[in-house]
C-alpha cells in the first residue's frame, strides 16, 4: 500500500516550490486574479494529503502536499470566500474587483489519498479538448487525482489486432461497427488523448489505462485449437462477436505482451491499469502480466459478480491491487466482504444506477464516513469516488460524493445544500432546500444521455407487477417546488439547467411507468385502454426530446458540430461516421444516447413498430416479432439530422408544465 500511495506524488517537485500549473489553472477560470494567491507545494506526509489557505504578505497562500490537494484549497477558498464554484460555472467565475483576505489560517487533511472518477467509454466519445479542459480543471478543483483515460484507445486496439493479422476492415468492423474509418479519426483521437495525458500529469493527476482483461474479437481466436476461454462469459460476448481468452492458457499472456508494448509505444506507461477480472479463475495471471510490462503498475478492479462470489486472490500482489466497488448493492455492503479486509479499496458511488437496489444520493454520502470509522477497513479504503459521467451531468451530486474526501465526518446535509444552491442559483430558499434534500432521498445518479426509452422496444424490459406511481408523484412535488423562484432565478443558466434535468428525470419515471402499464393493457386484453396508454407514451417520447432541446449540451447536432472541431471539419467523415459510433455502442450496451434528436427521430419510429406489432398480435395471435432493421438503416444512412433551436425561456417553461401535467 505504500507503493501505491507514493506514487500520488509522482508528479510533485521535491522540497518546496511554485507550483505553477495552478497558476495556470487560474487563468483559466479567473483571469486577472492571479496577483492575490501565492501557490506552494511541498512534499509531506505521503499517508496524508492536506492543503492550507492563510494570508501572507498581503496574498492569499495556498499550500498543499500535491497540485490537486492545492487546487481543493482554492476550491475550499473561492467557496467560503467568494461563493462561488467552478462546477456551477460555463467558463469563467465572475468575482469581486479585489479578493477578500482570509481572515484565519484553516487547515484540511486526509487519509484518503485518492479522488476517484470514471465514466463509460460512449459518455465522452465526442467530447473535444475544449471540453476536456474544463472537466480536468473541474476534476483537480473537486480533489480528484485518479481518472481513467478511455479516449484514443481505439489506436492501441488497431496496433494490437494489425500484429495479429487481422484486416483493416476487420479491424474497423470491431472498433467502429463499420468497414470504413475515416483516415483522420485515429489521428484526431491519439492528438486528443495525449493532450488529455499531458494535463493530467501537470496538475500531478494519475491517468489510468485499461488493463488487458483477455476479451479479443472472435475473429482473432477461430483458428486457435484447444483455447481455453471463459464460459460464463460467452453468451455475453455473442452479440459483440466476442471471445474472452481464460488467463490460463498461455495465449493470453502472448496477447498481453502485446497489448501492452503498444499502449507503450503510442502512449507511454501510467501507475494505474484497469480493468474487471472477467469472470477469470486465475485474476493474479492477469496482474502477472501488468507487472511484467511494467512493475511499479497497480491493478484497479472494478467490482462485479464474481467479486461477489469471492475472488480467488491467490498468487495476486495484494499491495499493487485496488479494488473500486461501483455497483449499490456491493456499495452498501462493503463491510460484508472479506476481500475489503485484504485489499486496498476505494468506494465509488455508481451514480448511473438506474437498478431497483442502487444506492440513493441520501444514503450514498454517508458511506465513506462509515469506511473510515470500520476498525476492520479504515486502514485499506484509500479513497473516493463517483461514476457520474461529468461534473456537469449531475452537479450537485459530484460536488457533495467528492466533498466527502476531505469532510468525510457526518455533517449536517441541509446546510449544505443551502451552501451549494445558493453558489448555484445566487439566492436561497428554503422551499427548493428542502426539494433539494428530498431529492438526495430519490437521487440514484441519473444521467440525461442514458434512457430506458432508447432501449429496443420489447416485452419484459421492466418487471411487469403493478406500476407505483409514487416515485412520479414525489419527483412532480420536487420540480414544483423549484418553479418557486422561478421569477427570482430564471436568468441563471444552472437554475435553467437543473429544471431540464429535473424534467428530464420525471419524463423517465413517467415513462417506465406508462410501459409497465401498456404491457398490463395488454396482458388484460383492454384493447381501448392498450391504445389511449400507447399514444400517450409517444406523447411523452418527443416531449422527453423537446426537454432536452432546451439544453444545447443535451442535443444531438451539438455534439456532432463540437466531435467536428475536434477533428478539424468534416473531414473525418460528417454525420454518417458518427452515426457509426452510435450503432457500435448500441452493439455494446443496448441503447443508443438519449438525445435530442435521437429521442424523436430515431428512438420514437421504433416504439411505434412496436406498438402497432402489440396492436395487430393482441387482434390475430401468433405473428413475427417486429423488426427494426428496416427502421434502424433509414436513420443511419440519413446524411444529415435535423437541428432544433434552443427553446426560450417562455417555452421551456411550458414544456415543464406539460411535463408535469402529462
Amino acid at each position: 500500500m505504500k507503493k501505491i500511495l507514493s506514487l500520488l506524488l509522482w508528479t510533485t517537485l521535491p522540497n518546496i516550490c511554485l507550483a505553477g500549473p495552478i497558476d495556470l489553472l487560474l487563468k483559466r477560470i479567473a483571469p486577472g486574479k492571479g496577483k492575490y494567491f501565492q501557490f506552494v507545494v511541498e512534499r509531506g506526509n505521503t499517508q496524508r494529503s492536506y492543503f492550507e489557505v492563510a494570508p501572507h504578505k498581503e496574498r492569499i497562500r495556498i499550500k498543499g502536499n500535491s497540485y490537486v490537494s492545492i487546487a481543493s484549497g482554492l476550491d475550499w477558498y473561492l467557496k467560503n470566500y467568494c461563493g462561488v464554484s467552478y462546477t456551477d460555472c460555463d467558463s469563467t467565475l465572475q468575482l469581486p474587483d479585489v479578493l477578500p483576505m482570509p481572515q484565519e489560517r484553516t487547515y484540511r487533511e486526509t487519509h484518503m489519498q485518492i479522488g476517484y472518477t470514471a465514466y463509460a467509454p460512449w459518455q465522452r466519445m465526442f467530447w473535444n479538448w475544449e471540453t476536456w479542459e474544463k472537466e480536468i480543471d473541474r476534476m483537480a478543483l473537486n480533489g480528484i487525482n485518479a481518472c481513467p483515460i478511455w479516449n484514443g484507445t481505439d489506436c492501441i486496439w488497431k496496433e494490437f489486432l494489425t500484429d495479429y493479422g487481422l484486416s483493416e476492415k476487420e479491424i474497423n468492423q470491431y472498433l467502429s461497427g463499420t468497414e470504413q474509418m475515416p483516415k483522420d479519426w485515429l489521428k484526431g483521437q491519439e492528438k486528443l488523448h495525449k493532450k488529455i495525458l499531458q494535463r493530467m500529469q501537470e496538475l500531478g493527476m494519475l491517468p489510468i489505462y485499461p488493463a488487458f482483461t483477455g476479451t479479443v474479437p472472435k475473429s482473432l481466436t477461430e483458428q486457435k485449437k484447444n483455447l481455453i476461454t471463459i464460459a460464463d462469459h460467452t453468451a455475453d460476448n455473442l452479440l459483440k462477436k466476442e471471445t474472452t481468452v481464460s488467463a490460463d492458457d498461455p495465449f493470453f499472456a502472448q496477447m498481453a505482451k502485446k497489448w501492452y508494448q503498444s499502449c507503450e509505444r503510442i502512449y507511454g506507461t501510467v501507475p494505474f491499469y484497469q480493468g474487471s477480472v472477467s469472470g477469470q479463475d486465475f485474476p493474479a495471471d492477469i496482474q502477472k502480466a501488468i507487472l511484467k510490462h511494467n512493475p511499479e503498475a497497480n491493478w484497479i478492479i472494478p467490482t462485479d459478480r464474481y467479486i461477489l462470489q469471492s475472488i480467488n486472490t491467490n498468487g495476486m500482489e495484494q499491495q499493487k491491487s485496488l479494488f473500486a466497488y461501483t455497483e449499490g448493492k456491493i456499495s452498501d455492503h462493503w463491510k460484508n466482504l472479506s476481500i475489503t479486509k485484504m485489499i486496498p479499496w476505494i468506494w465509488v458511488w455508481n451514480g448511473n444506477n438506474q437498478k431497483p437496489d442502487a444506492l440513493k444520493l441520501h444514503a450514498a454520502i454517508n458511506q465513506p464516513e462509515q469506511a473510515s470509522n470500520n476498525p476492520e477497513t479504515a486502514s485499506l479504503i484509500l479513497g473516493i469516488g463517483s461514476n457520474l459521467g461529468s461534473s456537469q451531468t449531475n452537479p450537485l451530486s459530484y460536488s457533495l460524493i467528492h466533498n466527502r474526501r476531505w469532510s468525510p465526518e457526518v455533517i449536517s446535509l441541509s446546510d449544505e445544500i443551502k451552501e451549494l444552491l445558493h453558489m448555484r442559483y445566487g439566492c436561497s430558499d428554503s422551499i427548493v432546500q428542502e426539494a433539494c434534500l428530498r431529492l438526495t432521498q430519490l437521487e440514484y445518479g441519473y444521467d440525461s444521455s442514458n434512457s430506458f426509452l432508447c432501449q429496443k422496444p420489447a416485452m419484459n424490459l421492466l418487471e411487469t407487477e403493478a406500476a407505483d406511481t409514487t416515485l412520479c408523484d414525489q419527483l412532480t412535488g420536487i420540480l414544483k417546488d423549484f418553479l418557486h423562484i422561478k421569477e427570482t432565478a430564471e436568468t441563471n443558466s444552472n437554475y435553467r439547467k437543473d429544471l431540464i434535468r429535473l424534467s428530464a428525470m420525471l419524463l423517465e419515471q413517467k415513462g417506465q411507468h406508462l410501459y409497465k402499464q401498456i404491457c398490463q393493457d395488454f396482458q388484460n386484453r383492454d384493447t381501448q385502454k392498450l391504445i389511449q396508454d400507447q399514444k400517450r407514451f409517444l406523447h411523452m417520447i418527443h416531449l422527453a426530446d423537446s426537454v432536452r432541446a432546451c439544453e444545447n449540451t443535451w442535443c444531438w447536432s451539438y455534439w456532432i458540430t463540437q466531435a467536428d472541431k475536434n477533428q478539424k471539419g468534416k473531414d473525418c467523415g460528417g454525420v454518417l461516421w458518427y452515426k457509426s459510433l452510435i450503432r457500435k455502442q448500441e452493439q455494446s450496451t443496448g441503447q443508443v444516447p438519449a438525445l435530442s434528436g435521437i429521442l424523436s427521430e430515431y428512438c420514437a419510429p421504433r416504439w411505434e413498430l412496436f406498438f402497432n406489432w402489440m396492436n395487430r398480435k393482441m387482434k390475430q395471435g401468433q405473428i413475427a416479432p417486429p423488426q427494426y432493421q428496416g427502421l434502424d438503416e433509414t436513420w443511419y444512412q440519413q446524411p444529415e439530422s435535423q437541428s432544433k433551436a434552443i427553446s426560450s425561456p417562455s417555452e421551456i417553461y411550458q414544456i415543464i408544465i406539460d411535463s408535469i401535467n402529462l
